[in-house]
């Protein structure tokens, strides 16, 4: 599984999903903690769809096919909200690259701060 950091919000991404990200919209990527699973997003499923996801746990790797439309190019940005115009975008310096990477979260950490993607359902799993 994976997590991705849309416009500052965290999400975790199982296997097989399909994930279109719109121009101007700043992201990371990265693996997700072991041990996170959809049942430990979901405890109140029932047994039949939990027994589905129990199948489905992070092992810290994931793998990411990118299918582009256009000619593209990433850049280092220091904004967290879309960008509706390259006029807004701010460069990050080499100096900030480290500031940028993706934090290191525990598992914990992830279901207190995360959404959670599963098939169509998109829900925050806060604990707080």
């Amino acid at each position: 599984m994976a997590l991705v950091e849309l416009n500052g919000e965290i999400y975790i991404i199982p296997p097989g999903t399909l994930v279109t990200i719109a121009p101007g919209v700043p992201h990371t990527w990265t693996s997700c903690p072991p041990s996170v699973s959809p049942a430990t997003a979901f405890p109140e499923y029932d047994v039949d769809i939990m027994s589905d996801m129990d199948r489905c746990v992070s092992d810290e790797k994931f793998l990411m096919v990118y299918e582009y439309e256009e000619e593209t190019g990433f850049f280092r940005t220091r904004q967290t909200e879309t960008l509706e115009n390259v006029s807004e975008y701010v460069r990050a310096g080499d100096n900030e690259v480290e500031g940028l990477r993706f934090p290191a979260l525990s598992a914990e950490e992830v279901l207190e701060r995360t959404w959670f993607v599963w098939g169509k359902e998109c829900r925050r799993i806060s604990r707080i």
